[in-house]
């Protein structure tokens, strides 16, 4: 049996920690003020609200060329093309050059593994800083999982996608979940 004293305590501990995650929360999920760098990064998903975000910025002079990554677990389903055809299509449609477009090179499965290969590809081209292009509620994880990235790597500039399709608890839980997961270096 619980004593009212204890039921008291745990119920003060819970409500701290929710409210110290939630302005954790708060905090890496932010929009980054635009910078110019060399490239806009495209992680694959919200189509088309990713590839219209960085066509935006692109056409704004931020930078000069697009970056995609190939994951094949990603995309619309009624597509076979995990998302990079879909967002080439996109960019073109929106006036980008298609030697504006570079598709990173190798599959990238899951979030951890496509800013692995965007931060290896910065670092070859010593770019000093990366704009990396995802939904509001993706944010968090993205900056995670850039941390924990070995050194060095370039500053990360992260923009929200105008118009991504993610809401709902369910999605905050299960995107909390990814961000511990994440924190904690495991894949996706």
């Amino acid at each position: 049996m619980i004593r009212p004293r204890h039921a008291v305590a745990w119920l003060l501990v819970l409500a701290a920690t929710s409210v110290t995650m939630g302005a954790a929360l708060v905090r890496l999920e932010r929009e980054d003020v635009l910078g110019r760098c060399r490239f806009v990064a495209v992680l694959n998903g919200d189509q088309p609200a990713r590839a219209d975000t960085a066509a935006r910025i692109l056409l704004s002079g931020y930078a000069s060329v697009v970056w995609l990554t190939n994951d094949p677990r990603s995309g619309a389903s009624s597509l076979d093309d995990a998302g990079t055809m879909s967002n080439i299509r996109r960019l073109a449609e929106q006036g980008i050059s298609p030697s504006a477009i570079h598709v990173l090179d190798g599959p990238a499965e899951g979030t951890r593994a496509e800013l692995r290969l965007i931060a290896g590809e910065a670092r070859r081209q010593a770019s000093p800083c990366a704009i990396v292009v995802t939904s509001p509620a993706h944010v968090a994880r993205v900056r995670v999982a850039w941390r924990g990235l070995a050194e060095p790597k370039p500053t990360l500039i992260v923009r929200h996608a105008i118009g991504a399709g993610y809401a709902g608890w369910r999605v905050r839980a299960r995107e909390f979940a990814l961000i511990v997961a994440a924190f904690a270096g495991w894949p996706r």
